[in-house]
């Protein structure tokens, strides 16, 4: 195995569209816009072991909920109030592969029973790399 993607689940017929993920650490700071593009195993998200990471989602849409799912959770992104979403997440303290995902719904798939089921979610890979150290000023 020598590269990985992301993953894309979408409704059929859907609207709900994730155009970016932002993901940022202390030392990382990355937009990716296509899900599926290959990446080579050693260009992973490497980020150090407990690491704060903050995910930013642009949809485009301020009335969409966007869901957070990784380290046994599933959490509500902030709505920024203008398309974009924020939620940061601890990178975890056990070395090796992880992942987290990003769902976005239509407002109306979580708040109107007559509205058709909407969503969009990217799904990821990223490293925990104890090598990395300890953040500076932590």
């Amino acid at each position: 195995l020598v590269g990985t993607s992301g993953v894309e689940v979408k409704t059929r017929g859907g609207s709900t569209d994730i155009q970016s993920v932002r993901i940022q650490s202390a030392r990382l700071d990355t937009l990716i816009t296509d899900p599926l593009e290959m990446h080579r195993l050693r260009r992973l998200v490497l980020v150090a072991p407990d690491q704060p990471v903050t995910l930013t989602v642009t949809t485009g849409n301020a009335s969409d909920v966007v869901l957070f799912y990784g380290r046994d959770q599933r959490r509500r992104f902030t709505n920024n109030g203008n398309g974009t979403f924020t939620f940061m997440f601890p990178a975890g303290r056990f070395p090796g592969l992880q992942h987290f995902g990003v769902d976005a719904l239509s407002n109306g798939t979580l708040f109107d029973d007559q509205a058709a089921y909407d969503s969009n979610a990217w799904l990821f890979p990223y490293t925990v790399n104890p090598l990395l150290g300890p953040v500076e000023g932590r």
